[in-house]
Order: C-alpha cells, then sequence, then structure tokens
C-alpha cells in the first residue's frame, strides 16, 4: 500500500481534530495555525523597547550576580577577621559579640525605627480581617 494511502487512514482513524497539518490543507510550512515565523521575528528583533527590556533585566541580574559576589567576599572577611580576633585573644568574642550586637540595635532604633520588634503583631494585625489596614 502507498504510504500516503497509510497516512491518510491513520489520520482518519484519529478523527479530525487529531490530524497532522499538511501543505494542502492552507497551512503555511507545516505550522498548524497557518501563522508565519518570519514577519513575528523580524518585529521581536526589530522592537527596540523590547531590546531596551531585555538589556534592562540582563543589567539588573549582572548587578544582583555582583552583589551576592560582594556580599560573600565581606562575609568572608568578617569572618576571617573574627578567628584572627580569637586566636589572638580568646576572651574576645564574649565582648565584641555583644558590643557588636549592641551597635546594630542602636543603629536600627535610629535610622530604621520601622524595623523593631518581631513583626509577628503587624502580621497577625494583617491576617485579622475585622482590622482595618
Amino acid at each position: 500500500m502507498d504510504d500516503s494511502v497509510k497516512e491518510g487512514a491513520a489520520d482518519t482513524a484519529r478523527g479530525p481534530a487529531l490530524r497532522r497539518p499538511h501543505a494542502r490543507d492552507g497551512h503555511s510550512h507545516g505550522h498548524p495555525h497557518g501563522h508565519r515565523i518570519g514577519p513575528s521575528l523580524r518585529k521581536e528583533l526589530s522592537d527596540w523597547r523590547l531590546w531596551w527590556a531585555r538589556a534592562t533585566t540582563l543589567l539588573v541580574a549582572i548587578l544582583a550576580g555582583l552583589a551576592v559576589v560582594g556580599f560573600t567576599w565581606l562575609t568572608e572577611r568578617a569572618l576571617d577577621g573574627f578567628l584572627q580576633l580569637r586566636l589572638r585573644w580568646w576572651w574576645a568574642p564574649l565582648l565584641w559579640t555583644p558590643l557588636c550586637t549592641a551597635l546594630i540595635v542602636a543603629a536600627t532604633r535610629r535610622w530604621a525605627p520601622g524595623a523593631a520588634g518581631s513583626g509577628i503583631p503587624q502580621v497577625m494585625a494583617a491576617l485579622e480581617p475585622s482590622v482595618d489596614a
């Protein structure tokens, strides 16, 4: 039996909704919806706003990656400094840790007073439907 006849029989067996598109069905290049890729691709590649959005996204991703690298580097330096301090004076962490904690609390209270507390009362108020925001 001819291959085109076998293919037609398979298409009929699957029903009209599952038929494979053919060039004789009026679809361009075998695409099931008849869309041409060329004009869409040209528009996609020629629109400067799309390129600007892509460049902005790439820039933000690069900056985020550099921030991660920078914070990692700072953390490693801080840990090395702490370990050196502990090796030189074993009792230094007993003074250094509470001193740093007090400085962080003081800075938070002065420059970010809204960050005080655990946040639990704020979350509970946000979840309670009877409380107006």
